[in-house]
């Protein structure tokens, strides 16, 4: 029988190269509970598949990023869109409906041979058999999808409607936490809030329910209330089955109380347990590039890369990862092959435009960013081709670009971005001669970012060429910080810079810093999960 590998959401436990790769979608809804249970019944899918691990967080990310909404995905173009980023051989997807107690699941898909044969399929008035009916269908569809027979039935974790209905509403908020390690996690203290008290409403009801318990417990590592993570994270049981959430909760606290290689042992143990965990996967190699094994972290994602060649991101994670240890022509090379993968991909054109830039070929930055610089173009990408520009002398161009990036990048984290495009604003009246512009422009920067960010994206290149060793820029950003009162006020509307942690200590500027570790008595029964 052929191996079957979930690809973005789930990766079989072993496989040969080259096995059929298929993602599952959760199912789509119109309403805040319908959503909920679509990610439920992917979830109890997950389960159902030995070895593989879905993960919606990872599949929802990559929608994001890609401007595709997830609550679009069965429509034939959205699918299509979505299985080609993930580098899949098909996508699995669904449309709920109907009302609590009278719920239907319209499965269906695409594949690269076309669309996959649609199912309608009415689901149990009660909320745990509707949940492991829709996780059966879904699992069936994906292993039709691939060629191979189907997983065997499993019961529901729990049979409480309300444990599972509390947990819902948890899990939802956590699967679309940005949680990420190289870029600090993006936290909506309230939504954060409202998911540990969801949580423990779920364990309250039942105390067994072991993903409850591990939510929790990672909900409470993400909030800083480390104490309480651990009391919540003890609850699962190791010979139980594996829990996702409960590996991300577990390394996220040994890591910042034991050691970064601590942490490294909990996601090797967690791929030994199960080697299709493929978050796990991404957090070892960016784990291992933020901790300084910059080396280590290159062969991590050309590993995974290589289980997963049609994945133009995997590809892109590499060229980052020679581009940080200065080996320029081949971080180019890496990134043009990401985007022979799929030439549409916008990540992949900011990826190869970025390592152009690195390496000083601006004109060639400029053709393959300007291909891209559209209406749906991020911020991200409209920056890095307004300082080429900016750099070939055009200023006019520049200047337009940076105006967009800073509009266009909305989202809470994107202030990076938008704290560098006032600051580019700043290079630009300072071109100008025009020192009141300036000023102003890095007064909006600093509003924006805070100085510390800026300083050192302003500073020594350490590696990198775009926007570094600007001595003029460091003297706006002096005098901005200095004489505030002298600025013009900041119009229009304000965005607040979020809240941000990590497992890693986080310097001033918002950046990983190793240097301002600082150990800290670990929470009481610590011990039960130190490695």
């Amino acid at each position: 029988m052929r191996t079957l590998v979930f690809v973005g959401l789930v990766c079989a436990a072993s496989r040969a190269l080259g096995a059929p790769v298929v993602a599952i979608a959760p199912p789509c809804g119109d309403s805040p509970q319908l959503i909920e249970l679509g990610l439920l019944i992917q979830a109890e899918a997950s389960n159902r598949l030995p070895g593989a691990e879905l993960h919606a967080k990872q599949i929802l990310r990559a929608a994001e990023r890609h401007r595709i909404d997830p609550q679009a995905l069965d429509k034939s173009d959205e699918a299509r869109k979505l299985r080609s980023i993930l580098g899949a051989s098909a996508l699995v997807t669904g449309r709920l409906s109907g009302a609590a107690g009278a719920w239907t699941l319209d499965v269906g898909g695409v594949s690269v041979e076309g669309a996959l044969r649609a199912r309608h399929v009415v689901l149990p008035a009660a909320l745990p058999a509707a949940v492991e009916a829709g996780g059966r269908a879904l699992s069936e569809a994906a292993a039709r999808a691939a060629g191979v027979e189907a997983p065997a039935n499993s019961g529901p974790e729990t049979t409480s409607a309300a444990a599972l209905a509390s947990y819902g509403e948890c899990y939802a908020v956590l699967i679309q936490q940005p949680i990420s390690i190289d870029t600090p996690t993006v936290i909506a203290t309230g939504d954060l809030a409202r998911a540990i008290k969801a949580c423990r409403t779920a364990v309250q009801a039942d105390p067994a329910f072991q993903a409850a318990w591990a939510a929790l417990g990672l909900a409470l590592a993400i909030s800083g209330e480390d104490a309480q993570a651990v009391q919540a994270l003890i609850k699962v049981r190791a010979d139980g089955s594996f829990q996702p959430l409960f590996w991300l909760g577990r390394y996220w606290l040994v890591t910042r109380y034991q050691s970064p290689e601590a942490g490294l042992k909990v996601l090797r143990a967690a791929l030994e347990k199960r080697p299709g965990f493929l978050l796990a996967r991404g957090y070892l190699a960016e784990h291992l590039v933020v901790s300084g094994k910059t080396t280590d972290g290159l062969e991590a994602w050309r590993a995974y890369a290589a289980e997963l060649p049609r994945s133009a991101f995997l590809r892109g994670r590499v060229s980052a990862a020679l581009a940080r240890l200065g080996r320029h022509d081949e971080a180019i090379a890496a990134a043009r092959e990401a985007l022979a993968i799929d030439p549409l991909d916008r990540d992949a054109i900011l990826e190869l435009g970025s390592r152009q830039l690195d390496s000083g070929r601006r004109d060639e930055a400029v053709a393959t960013l300007e291909a891209a610089a559209d209406g749906k173009a991020r911020g991200e990408l409209l920056l890095r081709l307004g300082w080429a520009y900016f750099d070939k002398g055009d200023v006019a161009r520049a200047d337009a670009l940076f105006h967009r990036a800073e509009v266009v990048a909305t989202h809470p984290s994107e202030w990076r971005t938008r704290a560098r495009a006032h600051a580019d604003q700043a290079r630009v009246c300072d071109s100008r001669g025009d020192r009141a512009c300036a000023q102003a422009a890095m007064r909006r920067a600093l509003d924006e970012g805070g100085a510390a960010y800026l300083r050192t994206q302003l500073g020594p290149c350490a590696g990198r060429r775009v926007g570094c060793n600007d001595k003029r820029l460091v003297d706006l950003l002096r005098a901005a910080q200095v004489a505030p009162s002298k600025v013009a006020a900041v119009s229009g509307p304000r965005l607040i810079r979020p809240n941000e942690v990590s497992p890693f200590p986080i310097n001033p500027s918002g950046d990983i810093d190793l240097q301002q570790r600082q150990f800290r008595t670990p929470p009481p029964q610590f011990e039960l999960l130190r490695f």
